[in-house]
């Protein structure tokens, strides 16, 4: 399918300026003439920037740059006088970088012709070893420009600073005409080229490579600007495949160039990566990627590749690993069956993975490691060996709209002090836990669903903390909610909700904040604290749960304060086995007792409202010895 060049960007330089937009006052900078005595002294007019091309005899726009300063017509602008001088020459029309070619008449309006193999160069004749130059970054310019072929007033340094800014995909669009180097190694009458490597030597910058279908077993290294397009097979898909045994498939260091429509395969034992971007961004696109020995994709030293609709599968180690502060964008791929994770990243490494299919890798889904960061969105993150997402050793990337289901183990493992942001994500059918944070790590958790999960939702215990926030919990294998092992999560406006077993659970040290949740429908208590545990409550809503509302048991204790603890099954509040909790200023209506301490159960209420429907309002066995005081409606 032909591609489209991407929208124009909304703060290009070359953009039109309206006339209803200009402000009073703006400056006026007037267009000098090719007489003028600037030009004569050897200095840059601004029309000597893109040739006399873009003159047009349309009405004149002015054209704002560099902030206020216009360039304009010698017609009175505004309420400011008419600038007086020589006549000034029609304002030139320009084009932004990346606008489509004009339509033909017997092709459909905005789609690029396709490159087809009849717009190839005609092949040197026989004898002839060299060719006319026909690539530089002048000429390349002036093809994304769409201006006829002329030497400009720019350096190349200049030419390749501003390309910098440019995706790939534009510099190289198939409708462009760049011209074009055939590789063929069944036959040297069809190709001007028998190997990928002799027309890498022979390129120039801004330059194609078409490749025709076949096995070419190469190691190439690409240090200039170029793309490399595959010719599909016959029966549709990738007909090129490109494999190495020794080295890296395709190392990539050139600052920008493209890869299209190819198989890369790396066979050998000595574990290097199949395809390796150490410098630069290299766009890949449609290609098919694996390594028997080692990764399928490494980006390093601060490399910015594009990978997009691709499959990368079947390697020794990771699928991708982005180390040593590399970036880059991952979008609509298939990952998996990777012998590692299917992504991994690490040592303050930032890319975006957007929109990818990413399955069935003997480790995780995907981990962030080591400084790691990364912004992960709309992703589909499944049955991977160990768990969805991995978060560890201080690493802190941003999970948005992922669904993260049917793992192994953890949906999402944050632990060893990591840290991170996930919002929005459903992460629901995990054989384990849906979220588990342990080890000091500190994650901020908003406005997931977690459901279905064989254990809990959320677990925090062996230190953990954390922020979670507006998330719904429901319909897990246990509890909504664990906080065990000394750990101090902050739970707040969250619905817990339908749990098999308690809605939230503290034990072993866990404390923590409950804070403004809603915690209902649970089979058994709302709040389940055992001991020596000690959280604290407050304003929450807990009711209709298949027994207490809280219950503090075997030396559990907690901290309630403002809550409203109502048409819970059995008791509001229950203490029993030693628990010891202290419960202030609630309001607690419940059908059996109001508060109900048994089994040398004990603590402190003072300042409750409490109500029932039957029985009294407290209940206190022979055993117990509370500290009671000032409780409102209690008998």
């Amino acid at each position: 399918a032909a591609e489209s060049p991407p929208a124009a960007h909304a703060q290009s330089p070359l953009r039109r300026m309206p006339t209803a937009h200009r402000k009073e006052g703006d400056s006026i900078l007037p267009l000098p003439s090719s007489g003028d005595s600037l030009t004569r002294q050897g200095h840059l007019s601004p029309l000597s920037l893109f040739g006399g091309s873009f003159l047009s005899s349309k009405p004149p726009l002015s054209l704002r740059l560099f902030g206020t300063v216009h360039l304009a017509t010698g017609k009175r602008l505004g309420r400011g006088p008419m600038l007086r001088g020589r006549p000034r020459l029609q304002p030139p029309v320009l084009m932004p970088l990346h606008a489509p070619p004009t339509a033909s008449a017997d092709a459909p309006a905005g789609v690029p012709p396709p490159l087809q193999l009849a717009s190839i160069p005609p092949l040197p004749p026989p004898g002839t070893r060299t060719r006319a130059r026909h690539g530089s970054y002048e000429s390349w310019l002036c093809r994304l420009l769409r201006s006829p072929l002329q030497p400009l007033p720019l350096p190349d340094e200049i030419i390749v600073h501003i390309f910098t800014f440019v995706e790939p995909i534009v510099l190289f669009h198939l409708s462009l005409s760049l011209p074009t180097l055939v590789v063929d190694k069944a036959s040297c009458l069809r190709g001007h080229h028998a190997t990928i490597a002799s027309a890498l030597r022979a390129v120039q910058p801004g330059e194609r490579i078409l490749i025709r279908p076949g096995v070419y077993r190469e190691s190439l290294v690409l240090n200039v600007p170029v793309a490399i397009i595959g010719c599909p097979a016959p029966g549709g898909g990738p007909g090129v495949t490109i494999t190495s045994s020794r080295n890296h498939t395709v190392h990539s260091a050139a600052l920008f160039a493209r890869l299209d429509n190819v198989l890369l395969r790396q066979t050998g034992g000595s574990g290097r990566s199949c395809l390796l971007c150490s410098h630069g961004t290299l766009e890949v696109s449609g290609c098919d990627i694996s390594s028997a020995s080692g990764l399928c994709v490494e980006v390093t030293d601060a490399a910015t590749p594009i990978i997009r609709h691709s499959r990368v599968h079947s390697g020794a180690a990771a699928g991708i690993w982005f180390r040593s502060a590399a970036g880059g964008l991952v979008e609509g791929n298939e990952i998996w069956g990777n012998g590692w994770s299917g992504v991994q990243i690490s040592d303050g490494s930032n890319p975006t993975l957007l929109r990818n299919f990413i399955h069935d890798n003997k480790s995780a889904g995907l981990i962030s490691f080591n400084h790691g960061r990364g912004v992960a969105l709309h992703n589909d993150i499944t049955s991977n060996g160990k768990g969805g997402v991995q978060v560890r050793s201080r690493a802190s990337p941003e999970f948005s709209h992922n669904r993260i289901f049917s793992e192994r183990s953890f949906g999402v493992w944050v632990y060893e002090h990591g840290f991170g942001t996930f919002e929005d994500n459903d992460i629901v059918n995990n054989a384990w836990s849906g979220f588990q944070v342990e080890e000091g790590s500190d994650p901020t958790v908003m406005g997931n669903r977690l459901r279905g999960n064989r254990s809990a939702g959320i677990v925090v215990y062996n230190r953990g903390a954390g922020t979670y926030e507006w998330n719904d919990i429901s319909a897990n294998g246990r509890c909504g909610v664990q906080i065990k092992s000394g750990s101090t999560p902050v739970f707040r406006r969250n619905r817990i909700h339908h749990e098999k077993q308690a809605g939230v659970l503290t034990a072993e040290d866990g404390t923590g904040v409950l804070e403004e949740n809603d915690i209902f429908d649970n089979q058994w208590s709302g709040v389940q604290t055992e001991g020596p545990s000690n959280p604290k409550l407050v304003r929450n809503r807990i009711h209709h749960n298949g027994g207490a509302g809280f219950i503090a048991y075997q030396s559990g204790s907690g901290l309630l304060d403002g809550n409203s603890i109502y048409s819970n099954k059995k008791y509001g509040v229950q203490a029993k086995t030693g628990g010891q909790p202290t419960v202030r200023n609630n309001t607690i209506h419940d059908k059996a007792y109001g508060i109900y301490l048994s089994e040398a159960g004990g603590g402190v209420y003072e300042g409750n409202t409490i109500s029932n429907a039957e029985g009294s309002g407290i209940y206190v066995s022979a055993d117990c010895s509370p500290t009671m005081s000032n409780n409102h409606g209690a008998s």
